[in-house]
């Protein structure tokens, strides 16, 4: 179990900015016993490069851009790997997103978009919603890079990206590729950036339904992790289980 490289969401490290038990003990674990680890993020306000400028100001040890992988990168990745034709797109979301189509090279037009990525941005109108409309409404495939049907700011509940995926999915009377937490099409896309197959990896989450069962769908062998919770009311079975179970991070140290 040590020695396979671990995929490790970002939510299962971290609860806001603040770090999970044993996170941060797990990430220099992982750096001194040199072994290979990939972190994932649906973020789309967050580019690698900030995502490691977080992780530090959170308390973590100096991660390389290299370890993490975005929704985007996942989304951007397919379109070229999959739809390769779809060289113009248009998003909305945040730098991540913007990040990731300017490096693998694909255009950008509102007007004459053939895929639309779809991320978090609060600042976001109602004209700007309608205006994103118009190139599905003429065929262009809808990419949602975060699946958060609410999110949680200033103590509040409020409006994730995953609800307003459904609003475009009715709009336009499509489907969207889903490429947020929990997604297969994420977990596939993060295996061919590794170039590894299911079983040569550890999905370690704290999410039954959004890490746990994903990874199992595709073979992968997989670590839950508890953070006190009880195990007693999870849809665990015969066919669908965790292969390891932790109360927190420190489990993977020892």
């Amino acid at each position: 179990m040590i020695d396979q490289l671990h995929i490790l969401q970002t939510e299962v490290l971290v609860n806001g900015r603040r770090p999970r038990e044993g996170a941060i003990e797990l990430i220099r674990f992982f750096h001194e016993q040199d072994i290979p680890y990939l972190i994932l993020s649906e973020q789309s306000g967050r580019n690698r490069s900030q995502l490691a400028d977080f992780f530090e100001n959170c308390g973590f040890p100096r991660i390389f851009d290299h370890r993490f992988y975005t929704s985007a990168m996942a989304a951007v990745d397919w379109l070229m790997a999959y739809e390769p034709e779809r060289r113009t797109v248009d998003y909305l979301g945040g730098n991540a997103i913007r990040s990731a189509i300017e490096i693998s090279g694909l255009n950008l037009s509102r007007n004459e978009a053939q895929a639309l990525f779809l991320g978090m941005d609060r600042n976001l109108t109602y004209d700007d919603y309608a205006d994103a409309l118009q190139p599905l409404l003429n065929g262009a495939l809808l990419l949602s890079t975060d699946s958060r049907r609410r999110m949680r700011l200033e103590g509040r509940e409020i409006i994730g990206n995953g609800s307003l995926t459904k609003m475009f999915e009715y709009a336009a009377g499509t489907k969207a590729a889903d490429f947020g937490h929990g997604s297969i099409l994420m977990l596939r896309m993060a295996l061919r950036y590794l170039k590894l197959y299911p079983e040569d990896v550890l999905m370690v989450g704290n999410s039954f339904e959004k890490d746990i069962q994903p990874a199992v769908e595709l073979g992968m062998p997989s670590v839950y992790v508890t953070q006190g919770r009880s195990i007693v009311n999870l849809d665990i079975s015969e066919d669908c289980h965790p292969d390891f179970i932790v109360e927190d991070l420190h489990g993977l140290t020892r």
